[in-house]
């Protein structure tokens, strides 16, 4: 991997990197977090922390099982196109699994290639050129609700704009 430009914390023998991810976590938690949107480094401070170090693909250790974390979005897209048997997916499991359900991101297999083939369709140009004016229409009343909030916060309630 290095050879290739991949590189990540070094492999600690037996635990890998889980110490260290552990520790920063422990960290970040023990911190107040401010006002702000920004939730990752709070979120996966390792990710954040090595993607600044050792750049947009971090390779990192999980006990003895090499994890690669890729950012750009031409490896992600080779990912997902058709080498789905060449990258396996891991296990979701409790609160990942709820937030993630059981779409693209996490099924394998003949799920994944079924449910891919359904989900290109919906991104063909044809079809996006079609949502444009839902989208724009959408758009146009969520902003007319919003003018009498001028100057203040806004607290989203997903129901009211279904």
């Amino acid at each position: 991997m290095n050879s290739q430009g991949i590189r990540g914390p070094s492999y600690r023998l037996i635990h890998g990197n889980t110490k260290e991810i552990l520790n920063m976590r422990t960290a970040t938690m023990n911190k107040p977090m401010g006002l702000s949107h920004n939730i990752f480094p709070r979120l996966q401070p390792h990710l954040h922390s090595w993607l600044n170090i050792y750049g947009r693909n971090v390779l990192m250790w999980y006990g003895s099982q090499a994890l690669l974390v890729i950012t750009e979005s031409e490896y992600a897209q080779e990912v997902l196109n058709d080498k789905e048997r060449s990258y396996p997916k891991t296990d979701t499991n409790g609160f990942l699994k709820k937030l993630l359900g059981d779409g693209l991101v996490t099924s394998k297999g003949e799920k994944w290639a079924k449910q891919r083939k359904l989900a290109n369709h919906a991104f063909y140009a044809e079809s996006l050129k079609n949502m444009v004016p839902a989208m724009i229409e959408s758009v146009e009343m969520m902003l007319e609700r919003w003018k009498h909030h001028e100057g203040k916060e806004i607290e989203p309630v997903l129901e009211e704009y279904r």
